[in-house]
């Protein structure tokens, strides 16, 4: 493997390293470019350089567990067609983790397809858990309680405090008694951030909840707009996400409905639906950075390159 000498260096113009990831990730055929949410407010790009030339390029992004663990995802990992598998993302992944151990984080995550493990298990990273990407069929509506005021609002016109105080009395529970820990969110006023705008295939975003938004029953975030309806992300109990099921369909009847859900406790909410079909799935990579109580975050969908 050739491996040349080189520099790791925070691309301040952002520029640089963002048109590298661009050109790597960007398909002609999708309405929103990784440009168009990428970078968010906080969010940092890493370049490695070789002879004053960025060759490869990553975004890193702070986080935070519920119990103040501070930690880093690192992501959107890109190198330059001539000189690809010659070990440089490699390179620049390791010298990112240790950038960010030197700064206090106790761990790493990383998103990747299965056929990229190979890639990172040499690098200390394991496969924490995978997503959940697939359509399905819903309950049959006579079965279910009677369902409450629903209401779905644009996903930026609505304070979010009051979903983020749910998703963690929820997470935080169902990680009891195990090694994960739900991530805390930033905030930017009373919206999230550093979460995507809007995603190629579905660029419409809104937040179906129950009661009041200042303290919802349960709440989905949904992408919607083309060709399906997927739910992004949820926090309810089982029973709470079939009557949210039975709702979108009734509201979206001419396109199939999808989820993406990433936690393992979402496992639960899919026990009394169907699988129609099976697509891509994405590996939550865990490193430790250090000694200690291993922690794998709860991380959803939104929270991720």
């Amino acid at each position: 493997m050739n491996r040349t000498a080189g520099t790791f260096v925070e691309d301040d113009s952002l520029a640089t390293g963002m048109r590298l990831i661009a050109a790597s990730f960007d398909h002609a055929d999708r309405a929103h470019g990784w440009l168009d949410f990428l970078p968010k407010s906080g969010d940092k790009v890493w370049t490695w350089l070789e002879d004053e030339k960025v060759v490869s390029a990553m975004l890193a992004r702070p986080l935070t567990l519920a119990d103040g663990t501070s930690g880093v995802i690192l992501g959107a990992v890109a190198t330059v067609p001539e000189r690809r598998r010659q070990g440089l993302a490699s390179l620049l992944v390791e010298a990112g983790c240790q950038h960010y151990r030197d700064l206090g984080a106790s761990f790493v995550i990383m998103w990747a397809r299965d056929y990229l493990l190979s890639l990172y298990e040499p690098l200390g990273f394991e496969a924490a858990f995978r997503e959940h990407f697939c359509g399905i069929e819903s309950v049959a509506g006579d079965a279910l309680d009677p369902l409450p005021a629903m209401t779905l609002a644009a996903f930026a016109d609505v304070p979010h405090r009051g979903f983020e105080t749910v998703r963690l009395e929820l997470e935080t529970r169902a990680a009891a008694g195990s090694d994960m820990m739900p991530t805390r969110r930033r905030f930017d006023g009373d919206h999230w951030t550093g979460i995507m705008d809007s995603y190629p295939f579905a660029p419409t975003f809104s937040l179906l909840f129950a009661m009041d938004a200042d303290k919802p029953a349960f709440y989905a975030v949904l992408g919607h707009g083309h060709a399906a309806v997927t739910f992004m992300e949820f926090a309810g109990t089982t029973r709470q996400f079939a009557q949210a099921l039975h709702w979108v369909e009734n509201r979206f009847p001419e396109v199939p409905v999808k989820v993406n859900l990433t936690a393992p406790h979402h496992q639960a909410r899919l026990s009394e639906v169907r699988e129609t079909e099976r697509e891509q799935n994405m590996c939550l990579l865990y490193r430790p950075l250090g000694d200690g109580k291993r922690v794998v975050p709860h991380a959803t969908w939104l929270d991720r390159f």
